[in-house]
């Protein structure tokens, strides 16, 4: 949605004070270059393994492109069944953190950044809305400065991974009902919100405004909030 189309709506939310501004962003394709849970993947265990169980995963994750999402989600489970289950809490998290620094320095978009900032100067709420494991999202986004992180879990049991998803994976409309359930209870809300692919269109949908940012120069800041 145009920038310009709600121009009426950003002015209404400037004059009442009872309304926040939050901004919601993807973060894979969108804060970050390309996929980030492949390449934790690979960064968690030996290329080998990675390699073999993403191939016995390959065709369901293939064969999701043209079924329900629901394929999708069960292959993408699969692959943290076979690759995390038995894990201590402790080394997954070291993991995430590990992975975190090296997604901060090396991955991300300047171009969505500088936008990213230009919310936080601005004093408005922002929230990462993910697929992603939360496991590395949590603290990459502390890294930028971002306290809300709604993102796809990995169940825990007596301090060790089982490899199941705890909840849903954050894909498609889940990132749009995530979004909706945080703001409950909250004051009334302006919804910026920031992807990169068809999986954030129900997100961008709820959005007050909604911006591809493969298809808009969000380099510069709005002339006008």
């Amino acid at each position: 949605m145009a920038f310009e189309e709600n121009f009426a709506n950003i002015l209404h939310t400037k004059s009442d004070p009872k309304t926040i501004t939050v901004a919601a962003f993807d973060f894979d394709g969108t804060i970050s270059r390309g996929d980030s849970f492949w390449r934790f993947l690979f960064f968690s265990a030996p290329k080998l393994k990675v390699l073999k169980v993403g191939f016995s995963h390959f065709f369901p994750a293939f064969m999701s492109i043209f079924l329900p999402s629901k394929y999708a989600d069960n292959a993408k489970e699969s692959l943290v069944n076979d690759l995390f289950q038995g894990k201590t809490v402790d080394e997954a998290v070291q993991l995430g953190e590990d992975f975190a620094k090296y997604l901060v320095k090396s991955r991300l978009k300047p171009q969505t950044i500088s936008r990213l900032r230009w919310h936080q100067l601005k004093g408005h709420e922002v929230v990462v809305v993910s697929a992603s494991p939360a496991l590395y999202l949590r603290p990459a986004c502390k890294y930028l400065g971002i306290d809300n992180v709604l993102a796809t879990e990995f169940e825990s049991d007596a301090g060790f991974l089982t490899g199941k998803f705890k909840g849903a994976n954050c894909r498609g409309p889940e990132k749009a009902r995530r979004v909706a359930q945080w703001l409950e209870g909250r004051p009334k809300s302006f919804v910026w919100a920031y992807g990169n692919s068809a999986n954030d269109s129900q997100l961008l949908a709820f959005a007050d405004i909604g911006i591809r940012v493969d298809r808009q120069d969000i380099s510069k800041a709005p002339k006008e909030i």
